[in-house]
């Protein structure tokens, strides 16, 4: 799952914020069934390793692996945030941000997040990351081992498998520690 995380953050992180034209009524009314989710059981691998799962109750856990000296590695699984239907992403029971209806997500504190949802394509900056018919990811970095997910059903589904990918990919950025001085 970390090498899922750092392709997601690479994805994310190449690009900036989106321009959009300005908002009509109408163009907001379109957008709006446009940007409708489902929330249903998913499961997001990278190869053949399940690393983070949404379900159906709206809840999303990511798979930690630790160890400790002389003995095997622990698996578990951490809920890192829920996600409804209209959109709307929480964490430890605080709204952090909703899904607009243009595609952009909007964080509580104003700041809109350097992706959007156009349809079912995530567009990140020039980068654009769509799901194939096996729920394989295109548009990924093609020398990180693939990354799929199963449980799609509809386009609504799509756009909830996109949405999740860039929002552990925000995460994970944010999470980074950052670079280390460089001394002279």
């Amino acid at each position: 799952m970390k090498k899922l995380i750092g392709c997601m953050v690479l994805a994310v992180a190449a690009c900036g914020g989106s321009k959009t034209a300005p908002k009509t009524e109408t163009a907001q009314t379109q957008n709006a069934a446009a940007s409708t989710l489902t929330i249903s059981e998913l499961k997001f691998y990278e190869g053949d390793e399940v690393g983070l799962k949404l379900h159906a109750d709206g809840k999303f856990e990511a798979k930690a692996t630790h160890s400790t000296q002389g003995k095997p590695p622990v698996e578990e699984w951490h809920q890192i945030g829920e996600l409804a239907a209209d959109g709307t992403i929480s964490h430890d029971g605080k709204v952090m941000g909703q899904l607009q209806a243009d595609g952009t997500l909007k964080m509580t504190d104003g700041s809109v997040a350097p992706f959007k949802i156009d349809g079912e394509t995530l567009v990140a900056g020039e980068q654009k990351i769509t799901i194939g018919d096996k729920g394989v990811f295109q548009g990924t970095n093609p020398q990180m081992r693939p990354m799929r997910v199963d449980g799609i059903t509809d386009a609504g589904s799509k756009r909830t498998a996109l949405l999740l990918l860039a929002i552990i990919a925000g995460a994970s950025k944010a999470s980074a520690p950052p670079p280390a001085a460089v001394k002279p």
